[in-house]
């Protein structure tokens, strides 16, 4: 399976439009989302306060 067909397998799956960009920056398997205006979106858990 190449990156191409696991992109549209997740475009077909969440009908949303996703764009893959490499960042040297980042450690391996490391990567970061973000919103149509370009603000990093923060996709930690949240922690349910018990």
């Amino acid at each position: 399976m190449n990156l191409f067909s696991l992109k549209w397998k997740w475009k077909l799956q969440y009908t949303k439009r996703l764009k893959v960009i490499p960042d040297q920056s980042l450690a391996f398997l490391e990567y970061k989302f973000y919103d149509p205006d370009r603000n990093e979106l923060d996709m930690k858990e949240e922690q349910e306060i018990k």
